[in-house]
C-alpha cells in the first residue's frame, strides 16, 4: 500500500491510501478518452470528487452549493446573484484579480436581503481539510515542474504532483505574490520554503535551537529568485507561533537597498532596514 498526503495541520494529518498501478509501456497506444478516465481516477484517489458538469451555469450552481456548505449558510437567489457579481466574479475582473481574492481577500462581505451582513469564506485557509476539490471533464492544463525544476511531461505525473490536493491548496493560499507581474512562486522555491518551515517546526519540537542539527541552508544560483524565496519564507515564518521576529542578513549596503526594494514590491511595508556600521576607534593616552 502507498499513501498520499491530502492535508496537514498542527492538530491532524489526512492521508489517502492507494495501490500503485503498473504503467502502460510508452509504446502502447492510449486513446484520449482512456487517458482522461485514468487521470480522473487518479484525482479521485487524491480526494477529488468527480462532477458531470457541462456548462457555465452548472459550474456556478455547484460553486453556490459548495460555498453554502463551507459557510453553513443558504443563499437566497437574490443574495447569491448579488454576491457572485460583486464579490466573486465582477465583470471587469480577469484571472489575476480573482486569484488575488482567493489569496488575500478570501473572506467577503455578503449583504443579506434583510439588510444585515455576513462574512462568507471563499476558502478555509485555517483548516485546509475543510475545502473540497472537484474534477470535471474537458478542461486543459499546461505542464508544470517538480521540486527539482524539471519539466513534468507525463500527464499522470503532473496529476500526482501539481494537482495533488495539498499542493494545489498551497499554491492558491500561500504561494501567489501579486506584484505588477502577478508572480507565482516556482516549484523549487516552494520546495525550499517548505523545507525551511519544516526545519523550524522540527527545531522547535526537539529543542535544537542554536545547534547545527537545528539549522540548515538553501543553495540558490544567481538569477534563480533568492530574494523571492527569502521573502516568502520570511512572510510565512513570521506568522508561525514559534517565531517572534525574522531577520534577513545581507553583507553589502547595495544588496540591502536592492532587497528592501524587492520586498516592498512584493508587499508594501513588509520589512524594515537596519544598517549596522563598524566604527573603528583609536585609543589615545592622556
Amino acid at each position: 500500500m502507498y499513501y498520499n498526503l491530502i492535508a496537514s495541520a498542527e492538530e491532524s494529518t489526512v492521508l489517502a491510501q492507494y495501490v500503485r498501478e503498473e504503467r502502460a509501456s510508452y509504446g502502447s497506444y492510449q486513446t484520449e478518452a482512456a487517458l482522461e478516465r485514468a487521470l480522473i481516477h487518479l484525482l479521485e484517489g487524491e480526494g477529488y470528487a468527480y462532477l458531470p458538469i457541462h456548462d457555465e451555469a452548472e459550474l456556478i450552481a455547484n460553486l453556490r452549493t459548495q460555498l453554502s456548505a463551507l459557510n453553513d449558510y443558504d443563499f437566497t437567489d437574490t443574495e447569491w446573484e448579488r454576491f457572485f457579481k460583486t464579490s466573486i466574479a465582477p465583470a471587469s475582473d480577469g484571472i489575476a484579480p480573482k486569484t488575488r481574492r482567493i489569496q488575500t481577500d478570501y473572506i467577503q462581505n455578503l449583504k443579506r436581503d434583510d439588510g444585515t451582513t455576513k462574512n462568507i469564506r471563499l476558502i478555509d485557509k485555517e483548516h485546509v481539510h475543510n475545502n473540497h476539490l472537484q474534477v470535471i471533464n474537458q478542461y486543459a492544463v499546461e505542464g508544470g515542474a517538480n521540486a527539482s525544476n524539471r519539466l513534468i511531461t507525463d500527464l499522470m505525473d503532473f496529476g500526482r504532483t501539481f494537482l495533488a490536493r495539498h499542493t494545489l491548496l498551497a499554491l492558491l493560499t500561500r504561494y501567489c505574490i501579486f506584484t505588477t507581474e502577478e508572480v507565482l512562486v516556482r516549484p523549487y522555491q516552494i520546495a525550499a520554503t517548505e523545507r525551511i518551515l519544516s526545519r523550524i517546526k522540527i527545531s522547535s519540537n526537539y529543542k535544537t535551537w542554536g545547534r547545527i542539527e537545528g539549522g540548515g541552508y538553501i543553495w540558490h544560483t544567481t538569477g534563480s529568485g533568492k530574494t523571492l524565496t527569502s521573502f516568502k519564507t520570511a512572510q510565512l515564518a513570521s506568522v508561525m507561533p514559534e517565531i517572534d521576529k525574522v531577520l534577513f542578513v545581507v553583507d553589502r549596503k547595495d544588496l540591502d537597498y536592492q532587497t528592501m526594494k524587492e520586498y516592498d514590491r512584493f508587499e508594501k511595508g513588509a520589512a524594515n532596514s537596519i544598517i549596522l556600521r563598524t566604527v573603528r576607534t583609536r585609543a589615545s593616552s592622556a
